[in-house]
């Protein structure tokens, strides 16, 4: 008879040999292991994490969830689910009464009356809400009712693009979360992809960016989060993640609604001989040029970057180039909104043109034969085979587009029908850490 204890111990050995992983990776990059009482930047967090070690990662972080899950009873973890807007709310407190900030300057930690006195929130309440974030990690209560910064509260400092990430989802998105179900019900909005009829519309009165419109001063907290997007998404890891180095010198990427092109320089970087064209609405040009000229001049010397303005919903890329690239762009929007994209780069593409999406790729839970997908890594058993808690963002960030934007993260399945619906077919799919590298060539006639 098998051992009832398999599954557990299964668990704690892929938990051991993760662990042995992370301290062999943390060696080979010569770096010191953060400690959670930490409150100064820690070299892992500018690195480009290593595929090994952040699958290490995602392995732990997966089995200790499924651990969990099979140790505490039921009834508890349930109820500590349906809780978890307690989290959300507490972190709120502790953004819009500049906690982190008050703690900046003191290592040693405050004690809650001063922090209480400084925040202008009552001294019980404020205590409270740094305990529960504190049994969170979140914070750190040096003595008794003594509160000190550590790893994690620092990214609700002011001056960290984390901060405004945040912020919007506890505030602007989280609140609007709690209509989630009144919106999938409705007969009109439930079955609706349009950003008109998103549980953001239903709360707030209006769709997300006539929001942004009419509140600039959110407007501008989303965007100076960005960075900090940046960061929780990892999108520097599609710079090594693809083989940038390996395309011939002369040749051309196109970097579709590319921002201000902070990828694309780094591509450029990477690959002398590449030549880049930078293509994102008309207001975003000027901006762009002035930081290639800050960060790279020399590539605009060396005439190896073009600024093209582009609506990319009317207008078709610069044609005929090798490389075409998009960040993030397609998640954005549904899929109607999305084919009108990919059919303007299609239209824009030769024979041997590539379009590359660095996007999520949303992964089944079950391991029965026909979600088989042999294109993307699985976990090994007995997790779930999407590492489960392990790669939770994706999950998480793809509710988040439903309630805030009306669109949705993909499976393999939907970036192959996106593809074959405007005559692109989906070749290769590359783990580049938390993104994926999805590269389409024209389909054959």
């Amino acid at each position: 008879m098998a051992s009832t204890f398999s599954e557990l111990d299964d668990l704690v050995a892929l938990i051991t040999t993760a662990v042995a992983d992370v301290k062999a990776e943390y060696t080979k990059l010569n770096l010191p292991f953060p400690k959670l009482a930490d409150v100064n930047p820690h070299p892992i967090d500018s690195t480009i994490i290593p595929q090994k070690l952040q699958r290490a990662t995602q392995t732990i972080s997966g089995a200790c969830a499924q651990l969990s899950a099979l140790v505490v009873p039921p009834s508890q973890i349930m109820y500590m689910r349906a809780g978890d807007f307690i989290t959300t709310a507490s972190l709120r407190v502790a953004l819009e009464s500049n906690i982190a900030d008050i703690l900046k300057d003191h290592p040693d930690g405050l004690h809650v009356s001063e922090v209480a006195s400084r925040s202008g929130i009552e001294q019980g309440k404020i205590g409270r809400v740094l305990r529960l974030l504190a049994t969170k990690h979140c914070f750190r209560e040096v003595k008794k009712d003594v509160w000190a910064n550590n790893r994690l509260s620092v990214g609700l400092l002011q001056d960290n693009p984390l901060r405004y990430i945040i912020a919007f989802n506890a505030d602007d998105s989280g609140k609007a979360g709690g209509y989630l179900y009144e919106t999938l019900e409705d007969k009109v909005s439930g079955p609706s992809y349009a950003v008109e009829h998103t549980p953001f519309a239903r709360f707030h009165g209006k769709p997300v960016w006539d929001f942004f419109l009419d509140n600039p001063d959110r407007s501008q907290r989303f965007s100076k989060g960005m960075p900090g997007f940046a960061q929780v998404f990892d999108t520097n890891t599609m710079i090594h993640g693809y083989p940038w180095q390996d395309i011939p010198a002369g040749s051309t990427l196109c970097d579709v609604g590319g921002g201000f092109g902070h990828i694309s320089m780094n591509i450029a970087r990477l690959n002398p001989g590449l030549r880049v064209v930078l293509q994102d609405l008309p207001s975003n040009v000027e901006p762009a040029k002035a930081l290639w000229q800050a960060q790279a001049s020399d590539i605009i010397q060396a005439g190896k970057i073009e600024f093209v303005p582009i609506d990319f919903f009317k207008d078709i890329p610069v044609a005929g180039c090798d490389y075409y690239y998009m960040k993030h762009v397609i998640h954005n929007w549904p899929d109607n909104a999305s084919k009108t994209i990919l059919a303007n780069v299609k239209k824009a593409m030769q024979p041997n043109s590539r379009l590359i999406l660095q996007e999520y790729v949303i992964q089944h839970t079950s391991r029965d034969q026909d979600n088989a997908q042999n294109d993307l890594e699985t976990a090994p058993e007995p997790l779930l085979p999407n590492f489960g808690e392990g790669r939770f963002l994706r999950y998480r960030l793809d509710l988040s587009m439903m309630i805030v934007f009306g669109s949705h993260e993909r499976t393999l399945d939907n970036f192959k029908e996106l593809g074959n619906a405007v005559g692109l077919e989906l070749v290769e799919v590359r783990n580049c850490g938390e993104l994926s590298a999805i590269e389409y060539r024209l389909a054959e006639p």
